[in-house]
């Protein structure tokens, strides 16, 4: 869950709505470990924390509007852009790549055969698919949702974000780093991969 950075006044309106939900009952059975998982748990995994090194300040507050620092916000703690568009180690979750520059394999929604590359969301004029969109090309694209079946891309819930959501996010992306970097073909055979 990599939204430990959301303003102060974002957490509190989802911890306020969070709260006029009717209690569900529902028991969640814990965990059982056999022998030679608690060996493991006790001396080998331990917490993490959270790493406070580069990590931002966090904000009271941010004022909602299509500027580029709410678009960086939005695309950074929020719609959390750089977590599938940024290369990274799916088992550490450390960042491998340059920010926004795609290359993550992710498994094709429904589909195992299928592992979907993430695309360079970056302004390279070469390779990065920021160069070549309009504001209003990236606007209708969220609003047609789901194109490949296969996308882990969370399209139904990014369709409906506001035009100046959407705005804020196309022009921070207008100024992040360009990186040449081919992704292509963004859906392989899963099979080709090993």
């Amino acid at each position: 869950m990599p939204f430990y950075d959301i303003a102060d006044s974002d957490l509190l309106a989802i911890v306020s709505y969070l709260r006029t939900l009717a209690p569900v009952k529902n028991k969640v059975q814990d965990n059982e470990f056999n022998f030679m998982g608690n060996v493991v748990r006790a001396f080998i995994m331990t917490p993490e924390g959270l790493k406070t090194e580069n990590r931002p300040k966090i904000l009271a507050t941010i004022n909602p509007d299509s500027s580029i620092e709410y678009g960086s916000y939005l695309a950074k703690y929020v719609a959390n852009c750089v977590g599938c568009h940024t290369d990274r180690d799916l088992k550490t979750g450390e960042f491998t790549g340059p920010a926004f520059a795609g290359g993550l394999k992710l498994p094709g929604e429904g589909n195992p055969d299928v592992t979907m590359v993430s695309p360079n969301i970056t302004p390279d004029p070469e390779t990065g698919v920021m160069h070549s969109w309009s504001e209003e090309i990236f606007i209708k694209r969220f609003r047609a949702g789901r194109t490949i079946k296969e996308s882990p891309m969370p399209w139904g819930p990014f369709s409906r974000m506001s035009d100046m959501e959407l705005k804020a996010l196309y022009r921070f992306l207008q100024t992040v780093k360009p990186v040449k970097q081919n992704n292509e073909p963004t859906m392989v055979k899963t099979a080709d991969l090993k």
